[in-house]
């Protein structure tokens, strides 16, 4: 699989910064804005040929990794600012379980090139 051919390499939308910074007026921000930016830091979405591998957290580390004929659905979920800003929830159901990337840019985009590669 190292020799895989990357197709996307998916991230954190930097906007989910922007409440903690808001939140920074009220002191509370400077407690909330580190794991925002480590948050952002920490996930990755790799999108590859054949296969896809994703990565979120630290303390609590999920790893996935599947083939993309194993991909049984892909959704998107956007609220109204979601939109605005370009960025969303994106779920990934494959037969080894189910996996959440929030707060993801250009998830549309993501799931098409999933749903390309499935076929």
């Amino acid at each position: 699989m190292s020799d895989e051919k990357i197709v996307l390499e998916a991230t954190i939308s930097w906007s989910i910064i922007m409440p903690h910074i808001i939140l920074c007026l009220f002191i509370v921000g400077f407690v909330t804005l580190p794991f925002a930016i480590i948050r952002r830091k920490t996930t990755k979405l790799i999108i590859k040929e054949k296969s896809i591998y994703g990565k979120y957290g630290i303390i609590n580390l999920e790893i996935m990794e599947s083939p993309i004929n194993k991909i049984t659905s892909v959704k998107v979920s956007q609220n109204l600012d979601a939109r605005m800003m370009k960025y969303g929830t994106l779920y990934i159901n494959t037969a080894a379980g189910n996996f959440v990337f929030k707060y993801i840019k250009n998830p549309y985009v993501i799931q098409k090139i999933i749903l390309e590669l499935m076929n």
